[in-house]
């Protein structure tokens, strides 16, 4: 269990997220994702082979988490806001949903993170994409196409986190 408490997800894959900055990468967070493990099974009887299930569960776009633990200490909620919209930013503007991004990059106003703090993003089946960090609950956005560019960013064949695409496809 994890974020709110009332999640029952199952641990998926885990990896790090690194950073190029100048010569050297620098880790920035650990990531781990879960799913419900009632759509792990359904999905998994539905794919004709192991490594179509992860895949089925992206195109679920259903309940799942992804946890974050803050390795590089001098990270900062607008670094993390600016590294999102980086990677799934420009996708949303172009589907008109900006302003859903917006309202989730919100939870990180000020925020500063020492080593361990973690981020949780925890998405409900309907769409609810819910914000906590250090257990407390940020905020809340409704958007299946915020959810969907968060799980692609994590686990889609072009991840910014390989070594946990990788951990999934073999779980």
């Amino acid at each position: 269990r994890v974020g709110d408490r009332s999640s029952c997800v199952d641990l998926t894959g885990v990896g790090v997220r690194k950073k190029r900055l100048l010569v050297k990468d620098i880790k920035v967070y650990a990531v781990g994702v879960y799913f419900d493990h009632e759509e792990i099974r359904r999905t998994a009887n539905k794919a004709d082979r192991e490594d179509k299930v992860l895949d089925g569960l992206l195109e679920e776009n259903g309940k799942n988490v992804i946890r974050l633990e803050v390795i590089y200490s001098r990270a900062t909620g607008k670094q993390i806001a600016k590294a999102l919209d980086d990677q799934i930013g420009r996708k949303l503007r172009q589907s008109g949903h900006y302003k859903d991004f917006e309202d989730f990059t919100s939870a990180f106003d000020g925020a500063k993170f020492r080593k361990g703090t973690t981020i949780t993003f925890s998405t409900a089946r309907n769409g609810d994409m819910t914000t906590f960090i250090n257990g407390e609950k940020k905020n809340t956005v409704k958007s299946k196409p915020l959810n969907q560019a968060m799980t692609q960013l994590y686990l889609g064949s072009d991840t910014i986190t390989k070594d946990l695409r990788a951990d999934a496809l073999q779980t």
